[in-house]
């Protein structure tokens, strides 16, 4: 997810509740983990949209989709087409729960950037099932296709990550174009002491990860 949508960001989001079914998103802000004068690495905003559909399948079922749309390059690497060298998040979700005890979720991600010339896109599924009150099982997949290598990143560093959205100097390593799959599978563990009160979860997870394409 830190690769395939943004993390953190500074700005006013809005739901529009067109019908009870259909909610219109948009929004706008100043760009992912930046912030307004000299914290922006460009002198550009961002914008969203989307829509939420709601209560299909008797209720089951939930779609959200979202897209954002801006600059996110550093004039200092770029240079001023980082003001206008577009990029392009677009993330859709299914959730759906058939029954009480079982959640299962659906996730796709792409993104272009006009700058990097780069693209990628993920696939996420999740399942939860409800083993007793207090137990869930955690099923999470994942693939993620990093087509240039620009975007999975290990900085060397304490200031190289915040650096690179400056544009300047950030020592890092990365591989070439790479697919990434992930299996994670665990429990949340949640005790219900009774009168409402529960204690902190605790979670458990095991995670098998590697690149798909030999690299």
């Amino acid at each position: 997810s830190q690769y395939s949508v943004p993390f953190e960001h500074l700005g006013a989001m809005f739901h529009w509740h067109i019908t009870k079914m259909f909610d219109f998103n948009f929004g706008i802000d100043t760009g992912n983990q930046t912030t307004f004068g000299g914290n922006d690495n460009n002198n550009a905003a961002a914008g969203y949209f989307g829509f939420n559909v709601n209560g299909l399948a008797d209720g089951k079922l939930n779609i959200v989709e979202l897209s954002r749309v801006g600059p996110e390059n550093g004039v200092g690497a770029l240079g001023p087409i980082a003001n206008t060298a577009q990029r392009f998040w677009n993330d859709i979700a299914a959730y759906y729960t058939p029954t009480d005890k079982l959640s299962l979720t659906g996730e796709f991600n792409f993104l272009h950037d006009n700058g990097l010339h780069a693209e990628t896109w993920s696939v996420v599924t999740f399942a939860g099932y409800k083993i007793t009150p207090s137990l869930t099982f955690n099923y999470r997949g994942e693939l993620y296709r990093d087509s240039t290598g620009l975007f999975v990143v290990s900085f060397l560093n304490n200031q190289a990550y915040m650096n690179a959205f400056k544009g300047g100097y950030a020592p890092a390593e990365s591989a070439p174009a790479t697919t990434y799959g992930a299996l994670t599978l665990g429990v949340t563990y949640k005790p219900d002491l009774g009168h409402g009160v529960r204690v902190f979860a605790l979670r458990p997870e095991i995670r098998f990860d590697r690149s798909l394409n030999g690299t």
